[in-house]
């Protein structure tokens, strides 16, 4: 067996192939390099992305007729033409590796321009629709990456990949609780399913009346075991009577939206009213809710009434943008019915993740990453090891804890901040734009929080929440390791925010810009005759270019998105380009430290 990964540019397909692939790994750019002397961008620089794709071909033809003693994972470009490539007689598994954040774009400071007619990110995203659509046509099955999967060592990747690798000789992942819904479009790819799918652990597999046809029911019924198959009636007319024959199902799921449940369903579903709804179940009947849910207290509300009786309920809500995600996540093992989705689910956005599922470690007490956004965030990745491990027991007694990502807006941190609280946060990061709603929700501070008013770590103590800032901390040590930390040229400060006042401690002499007027600030020294120098990106990843003169040497961007306009600026001077990847690890590093205290 071979397994082909293909994927969005940019995505990390090597860097995880290399971190978490059981089997040799071989990258097809590196491949070409190798066989030709001639990289990706020499190739297509000097004869055009048409030529370089022939050469994709042929080197993956010569890949495809090598021995290997172990299954290989051969990466291959974003823009590998598999509509018209034959694999012959190679028996080949294409996986479809993707990240949440594909959708957003990605500029490239490294890459060769596949169209210098329009600006970078529009580049990307002018290609991205056609190439996830190819991807997902061709993949036997895809696998989610969580941001910051790179940094997480207690990840469960490399034993998925290696049952993957291995399921041919019976050796599956331990069952996890998770529940997935087949479609009509997994017929299609049945056996990779059926081989895949039922060694990936999961707990059963869900028949909604409402997406298969009764061909289709019957189809997956002869296939799967009864006891790992939940039918969830979804027509009006029940359809269950056609199917039972006998059959001892994983459970049946009446949805109450079609009137009082018939007997004979173990489940009773509500996705729409409130629990009046449910009136008064027979003895052994369960219960899921899933209604649209809007704040946080109406979460924790849903959330109270499932630990009433976790036995018999689940609670599951909605949204529509996958907000309540993390809660889900948050929920594994907890109650029974728990949906995974493989790919973004439109309908139900709010399904984890499977490889984020099985990461998942169970435990009450939780930390998390609070801001808006947080899809982009590394902190759960970065972080999981030093939670999981309980590095400090004393203080949040109890099992390990995993570390969530709650997209938490502005407006709403004064009902959600006491809310998960109340739910079992223990430790938090904080970033943007919460972090001095996180100062003043700290009944005591660091002296770093207290100079720069600011708090971007905290913790939960017996007299209360402590905060600290750890920003500081990260910026010099980035610094430090760039050589900037006394850079004598000119500095320019785009932004700010809240890491302002860190910045002009750091920099005293720094021409600071309002990000929303484009002029210097009233209190700013003035700007340099030179504009070059080092320019400091302290605005939001999207917010707009400078419309003042800048022509810089050096770009400190304060953010690690992919899509960062810094990239562009860089692009379009010629800068050296720095992100912000060093300084999060420095100050995530500080976080632990400030976690571990007593």
């Amino acid at each position: 067996m071979i397994f082909l990964v293909v994927g969005q540019r940019g995505m990390g397909k090597s860097k995880l192939a290399r971190s978490f692939a059981p089997g040799p790994v071989l990258d097809l750019d590196e491949r070409i390099l190798e066989s030709t002397g001639r990289d990706p961008r020499t190739w297509i620089e000097t004869e055009g992305e048409r030529r370089f794709r022939e050469i994709e071909k042929k080197t993956l033809r010569e890949l495809l007729d090598m021995e290997f003693p172990e299954p290989p994972w051969i990466v291959l470009g974003a823009g590998f033409e598999l509509d018209d490539f034959d694999f012959g007689d190679a028996k080949v598994e294409v996986i479809h590796w993707r990240r949440a954040t594909d959708a957003w774009g990605r500029v490239f400071t490294d890459r060769p321009r596949l169209n210098p007619g329009v600006d970078p990110l529009t580049e990307y995203l002018e290609r991205y629709p056609a190439r996830e659509e190819r991807f997902r046509r061709h993949a036997d099955w895809t696998l989610e990456w969580p941001e910051g999967e790179h940094l997480n060592t207690t990840s469960q990747a490399r034993a998925l990949l290696a049952a993957a690798a291995t399921l041919r000789t019976g050796v599956p992942l331990s069952m996890h609780s998770g529940i997935y819904t087949l479609r009509a479009t997994d017929r299609a790819r049945a056996d990779v399913l059926l081989e895949r799918f039922t060694g990936f652990g999961f707990r059963a597999f869900e028949l909604r009346t409402d997406l298969l046809t009764d061909d289709e029911l019957a189809f997956w019924i002869d296939r799967l075991p009864a006891e790992r198959l939940l039918f969830a009636e979804r027509r009006e007319t029940p359809v269950l009577p056609l199917f039972v024959a006998g059959r001892a199902f994983f459970d049946t799921d009446w949805a109450l939206e079609w009137g009082e449940a018939p007997a004979g369903y173990s489940t009773w579903s509500n996705h729409g009213g409130g629990l009046e709804i449910f009136s008064v179940p027979p003895p052994g009947v369960r219960l899921k809710w899933s209604p649209l849910i809007e704040s946080f207290a109406e979460l924790e509300r849903g959330y109270l009434w499932q630990r009433e009786d976790p036995a018999r309920r689940s609670f599951l809500p909605r949204s529509t943008d996958g907000r309540w995600s993390w809660f889900r996540l948050w929920m594994k093992g907890r109650q029974r019915l728990n949906f995974v989705r493989e790919i973004e689910n439109t309908e139900a956005p709010d399904q984890p993740a499977f490889l984020e599922f099985i990461n998942h470690i169970h435990g009450e007490n939780f930390a998390a990453i609070l801001g808006d956004p947080v899809a982009h965030s590394w902190t759960p990745g970065e972080q999981a090891a030093f939670f999981a491990a309980r590095a400090v027991p004393a203080q949040w007694p109890g099992p390990a804890m995993p570390v969530l990502r709650i997209r938490v807006r502005e407006e709403e941190w004064d009902e959600a901040f006491p809310v998960l609280t109340r739910m079992g946060l223990r430790a938090a990061a904080v970033t943007s734009p919460l972090k001095r709603h996180a100062f003043t929700a700290a009944t005591a501070r660091t002296p770093e929080a207290e100079r720069l008013g600011a708090v971007n770590t905290l913790m939960q103590s017996p007299v209360g929440w402590r905060g600290h800032n750890t920003d500081e901390a990260g910026l010099r040590a980035c610094l430090l390791a760039e050589g900037l930390l006394d850079h004598p040229g000119p500095v320019r400060i785009y932004g700010g925010g809240g890491t302002l006042a860190m910045l002009r401690a750091l920099f005293p002499g720094a021409a600071c810009y309002a990000l929303r007027t484009q002029a210097l600030r009233p209190d700013s020294p003035p700007a340099p005759m030179d504009s070059g120098g080092l320019f400091i990106w302290a605005a939001g990843p999207r917010d707009e270019l400078p419309r003042f003169p800048v022509a810089p040497r050096i770009i400190l961007d304060l953010n690690y998105r992919q899509d960062s306009a810094a990239r562009e600026l860089a692009l379009a001077h010629g800068a050296r380009y720095i992100d912000g990847a060093r300084m999060f690890r420095a100050q995530a590093e500080a976080q632990r430290l400030f976690w571990s205290q007593t």
